[in-house]
């Protein structure tokens, strides 16, 4: 795969039923670590969570992956919509703390990210030190 597929945040999602679709998340791993970028922002997603008993894949091996690879971890569900929202407001939170921190340049064309006018999308931004307000509103394309 071109560098060109792995931009600014990068959403690995398995199914937490099929443990083959977790194994697979390894491979696509070495692919991100071998032609991404190390600024890029890796989550991954555990999906059908709402599949209670039919889950196949321990917590034991999600952490496991996770420090290896040094990765956030969230669970969600497609069908009932739990934390589907949360993944993207934690995105967009991080987004904005990266402008903040200077480490993603919403004036670079190439970043993914540019200032637009607040009727798009009103995103506080703030730090976790100082929980500052940032009036600027930040589009994520």
């Amino acid at each position: 795969m071109s560098r060109s597929y792995y931009r600014d945040i990068v959403f690995f999602i398995f199914d937490v039923t099929r443990m083959h679709t977790f194994t697979k998340i390894q491979k696509w791993l070495e692919d991100v670590y071998q032609y991404g970028s190390s600024s890029s922002m890796y989550i991954l997603v555990g999906n059908k969570i709402d599949l209670t008993y039919q889950r196949c894949v321990s917590y034991e091996q999600i952490q496991s992956l996770c420090m290896k690879y040094e990765l956030e971890y969230l669970e969600c569900s497609a069908r009932t919509t739990y934390n589907i929202q949360h993944l993207f407001e934690h995105v967009a939170q991080q987004v904005c703390t990266a402008v903040l921190d200077g480490s993603l340049d919403p004036k670079d064309v190439h970043s993914g990210v540019r200032y637009g006018p607040r009727q798009y999308h009103d995103v506080v931004c703030h730090t976790q030190s100082n929980r500052r307000y940032n009036p600027t509103c930040c589009r994520i394309l």
